[in-house]
């Protein structure tokens, strides 16, 4: 996808976290740092983040992002959003616009996620995906939880109702409170298959002051 990067850090759900309305307000500092190798090159994509969550379930946030392994092509994004929990359900209502700087083309996402348990460890999501242009997609979801830490997860998305071939199948494992890694594997109709292993931190801000 030629903008995968750009929209990582909110669009890959495995890692989303849904605010929990009641608790305090977060601030949080993230990055994720991403190797993917196809059959042609190796990109390695750095996006570090900030996200403020609110204790009522708004969270606004803000991301930049290199493109193609080139310091001088970045993305910037920033995004808002609403998720919160009702029973054994989370939904998230988030909107977000990305500019490239290479470029200098501009685009916004709006997407519309439910989350719902199935069995045992198993999760399944369900997001309606929208450019406000002239593209909307189906994606749907599933994350089986796993022993010592680990989780599977996978995705598969139908573009403007028709099926396609776009998915990802991946394994994670959290080494702490602030590290996770991801090794994952996407097809699509549009790019050639690849493999990328990502490393994903993130942490409260004022853990960093000794808060």
């Amino acid at each position: 996808m030629q903008y995968k990067a750009v929209l990582q850090v909110f669009a890959v759900t495995s890692t989303f976290i849904v605010p929990q309305i009641g608790t305090a307000d977060t601030l949080t500092f993230g990055t994720d740092l991403e190797l993917e190798v196809d059959n042609d090159n190796s990109t390695i994509t750095a996006t570090p983040y900030l996200e403020y969550a609110t204790n009522f379930g708004v969270y606004v946030g803000a991301d930049v992002s290199n493109e193609d392994s080139d310091t001088d092509d970045y993305s910037v994004s920033a995004y808002i959003g609403y998720g919160g929990e009702v029973g054994l359900f989370t939904y998230d209502l988030y909107y977000g616009h990305y500019y490239l700087n290479e470029t200098g083309d501009d685009g916004e996402e709006v997407i519309a996620t439910l989350g719902y348990p199935v069995f045992g460890g198993l999760t399944m999501e369900t997001a309606l995906i929208s450019d406000l242009d002239d593209t909307e997609s189906l994606e749907q979801s599933f994350y089986y939880a796993l022993p010592a830490a680990y989780e599977i997860s996978g995705a598969y998305e139908f573009v403007d109702g028709e099926h396609t071939d776009d998915w990802d199948l991946g394994v994670s494992k959290t080494l702490t409170e602030e590290i996770a890694l991801d090794l994952r594997y996407y097809d699509s109709e549009d790019d050639s298959p690849s493999v990328a292993m990502t490393v994903s931190y993130a942490t409260d801000v004022a853990g960093l002051f000794g808060g």
